[in-house]
């Protein structure tokens, strides 16, 4: 595939993007950080979503891995972004159609000034960026691995268009990227039927990054950048050349 990144695809496969911090907090920062992140929202909030976790026991989330880091409580900020709010996390995600990143960049650094005031966190140990991204069946012309730059056998076989679930984890310099490719999943768009495709999931952090609430917030800016740059590098690594020329890249 070429190296030169384009500014824009003409067939958009984006789905989802998020941005997350990972925090040791001495309280229930669910309770505590909404009061700190709402008075830097431009234009407030529209809506307020108890999320499923938040129905269940403190010492039930506490004592499950997954559930431990679940955001308890979801945010709308106008019509592009919602901010997740749980005990040991705080996210921001984009709503689609995405913003680009400059915007979206904007409204990371928006929030995450909330940690400045955040007493109540000890360190965060882990920040990533992530983007998963949807290739409809309907609507693209390659199946199975063929758009994406994989090779793999098992046994004699060599895996082309069979039913496929990937996930690893590549060191990339200072970044880690945990890619998941899906080659048979299910996507249901709000007032839409539901679509078949592929997924590929680039969920990028630093490695062994900890930082104190300050560090971090003088770090962020390029931080970001940086991680940014390594994701969307690191997407287009993923996809073959057909799979690349799928998505109609187009460039400034």
């Amino acid at each position: 595939m070429s190296q030169r990144l384009p500014s824009k695809l003409g067939k958009e496969p984006l789905i989802d993007a998020i941005f997350e911090v990972r925090f040791d907090s001495l309280g229930p920062a669910a309770s505590l950080m909404p009061g700190l992140v709402l008075p830097l929202l431009d234009g407030g909030a529209t809506a307020f979503e108890p999320l499923p976790a938040a129905q269940l026991p403190p010492e039930i989330r506490d004592g499950d891995e997954n559930l431990k880091l679940a955001p308890l409580m979801r945010v709308v900020w106008g019509s592009q972004f919602a901010v997740l709010f749980g005990d040991r996390t705080l996210s921001i995600g984009c709503k689609m159609p995405y913003a680009g990143w400059t915007e979206f960049r904007k409204s990371i650094l928006k929030v995450m000034q909330a940690l400045e005031s955040a007493a109540f966190i000890k360190r965060v140990y882990q920040f990533s960026l992530k983007y998963v991204d949807f290739f409809d069946k309907s609507d693209l012309r390659l199946s199975g691995l063929q758009r994406f730059n994989v090779n793999l056998s098992l046994g004699p076989v060599q895996v082309q268009d069979e039913i496929l679930n990937i996930r690893c984890e590549i060191p990339d310099g200072e970044f880690l990227h945990a890619v998941t490719i899906l080659t048979n999943a299910f996507v249901k768009y709000p007032e839409a039927s539901q679509l078949e495709g592929a997924i590929l999931e680039v969920d990028t952090h630093r490695i062994e990054e900890h930082l104190d609430r300050t560090a971090l917030l003088e770090r962020l800016p390029s931080l970001i950048d940086a991680m940014h740059d390594s994701n969307k590098k690191f997407f287009f690594s993923c996809l073959s050349e057909q799979g690349f020329l799928e998505l109609e890249p187009q460039y400034d």
